[in-house]
Formats: C-alpha cells, sequence, structure tokens
C-alpha cells in the first residue's frame, strides 16, 4: 500500500483537528463489538419502514373483504334463531305459502273539463235532433196522417211553408164481397154482409158506412149511415183504427125497404 502524503498529517494539525482510531473508540466504551448486536437489528427495522416495506401479513388482511368466518358465523346464527322459533319445515313452507303479492291498483285520470263536457253534451244534442228530423221528414206522408203526429206536422208547416195530405186516405180502404139478403130469424129484416180492408201501410180510423138502396131507375129509395161503434162487433167494438192490410168482415142487420129496392150499393166517408 502507498503512504499517505506528509501534506494530510501537515493539514490535520494546522486546523486543529484531532484524529482518532475507531478501535480506540469501542475500546474506550467496553467489549460491545461483538456482544451486542441490538442497535443493528433496530437500525435494520428503521431503515425497511423508511422505505415502505410492510410486512406480508398486513398486507393479506387488507387486501380482500371476502371472510368465509364471517359467513359461517352468520349462518350459524341464523340457524339458532330458527331453532329457538321451533319452526319445522312443514311450517316455513306454510309460511311462505300464505305470502301473496299485493294487487296493483291503477288510477286513470280523467279530464273533468267543464267546457269539453258542454261541448260532447251540445254534440250529442245535435246528433238527436238532427236523427229525429230525419225520421220525421222520411216518414212524412205516414206519420202526418196519424193524429198524434198530426199537430206535429201542423206546426212544421205553418212555419216552413208546406202542405199537409189528407189525415185520412179512403181510396186505401175497400169494401169486397157485398151481400144483401132476407135476415134468417126475423120477418121485414135483411142481413148485409161486407168485407173491408185498410191497404194503406198505416193504421187509419174506422169510416162511416152509408148503404143505399135504388130502384130500377137508379133512384135511391133508403139509405143508412151506420158509426164504427155500431157496425164493429166482437173484438174489434171498442177499436178506433184499422189495422193495415187485415180484412174485417162486417154483418148488419136492417129493415127491409120493401119491393122498391132491387138495387143497393155501399160509401165509406169520414
Amino acid at each position: 500500500t502507498g503512504e499517505f502524503s506528509s501534506d494530510f498529517a501537515d493539514l490535520d494539525k494546522e486546523e486543529g483537528i484531532t484524529s482518532y482510531s475507531s478501535h480506540d473508540e469501542y475500546d474506550s466504551a467496553g467489549d460491545i463489538d461483538n456482544t451486542d448486536e441490538s442497535w443493528a437489528e433496530a437500525l435494520l427495522s428503521d431503515e425497511d419502514e423508511d422505505d415502505g416495506i410492510k410486512p406480508q401479513k398486513a398486507e393479506e388482511d387488507t387486501g380482500d373483504d371476502f371472510n368465509l368466518d364471517d359467513i359461517e358465523d352468520s349462518l350459524i346464527l341464523q340457524k339458532s334463531e330458527e331453532d329457538e322459533l321451533g319452526l319445522s319445515e312443514q311450517d316455513k313452507e306454510g309460511l311462505l305459502g300464505r305470502i301473496t303479492p299485493e294487487p296493483l291498483e291503477f288510477t286513470i285520470a280523467h279530464d273533468y273539463s267543464l267546457w269539453k263536457n258542454l261541448a260532447y253534451g251540445f254534440l250529442a244534442l245535435v246528433l238527436a235532433l238532427s236523427l229525429g228530423a230525419q225520421i220525421l221528414i222520411f216518414q212524412f206522408d205516414n206519420l202526418s196522417r196519424e193524429p198524434q203526429w198530426r199537430g206535429v206536422y201542423e206546426h212544421i208547416c205553418a212555419q216552413m211553408g208546406c202542405t199537409l195530405p189528407d189525415q185520412f186516405n179512403l181510396q186505401e180502404i175497400s169494401t169486397k164481397h157485398l151481400n144483401v139478403k132476407s135476415h134468417p130469424n126475423y120477418r121485414d129484416a135483411l142481413m148485409v154482409d161486407t168485407i173491408i180492408t185498410n191497404h194503406a201501410e198505416i193504421e187509419q180510423p174506422f169510416p162511416k158506412l152509408q148503404l143505399f138502396f135504388t130502384d130500377n131507375n137508379q133512384q135511391v129509395v133508403a139509405a143508412r149511415e151506420f158509426k164504427p161503434a155500431e157496425y164493429l162487433r166482437g173484438e174489434l167494438a171498442y177499436k178506433t183504427l184499422m189495422p193495415s192490410r187485415q180484412p174485417i168482415h162486417l154483418a148488419l142487420a136492417i129493415q127491409d125497404p120493401g119491393p122498391r129496392a132491387t138495387g143497393y150499393s155501399v160509401r165509406l166517408s169520414y
């Protein structure tokens, strides 16, 4: 080995620095070079903490929260609580079967706007009036002849200038099979038979029945007028309207007008 330069020795002397040997220091303090090494272990431990090195056990504790021991403890606690209640497996199934979901309730929002309701009501009224007007127009000929509708049509025609048809149409009523013969039970009496029919689509009042007897010169020698109450019998006794398209047989008993009456005829009127 090389020797130190004499300059270093002079430098120490000039600065007043006292040099010493490590062996001299430890020797003066006592025999601690090989007998106690705890100071070295403490120093190493402090250096490990300063460098951010942590023990392996701490890292394992903070790395994962899932713990099988906690789950086992929870299951054991739940089992013990069920045992305290004294419930069997059948009781548990029965209780679970009684659990039913609550019914769902739906609320429908309604718009109770006053003006909207009034508009709907007015529209319904207009449609009803329109439908009624169409019926009155299309059934004008028939309804205007019926007594219950006659006044309505008279008012309408007075405002609109229309003309009502005749209330009763005798042209739709006919007589057939007029027959005059001697009465089988009374002397100087005749039996008159005829059939009247209303051919109109609507019912019409029963007309008056006029019976005429004439001589050989077609001169009237006897006449008789019968009102409906006089010639109607049986179930038609209290009727006022003739049914539509239904033949009605009439049988009348009259006094014999004498030998001058060689002909006869019938006429309907109101």
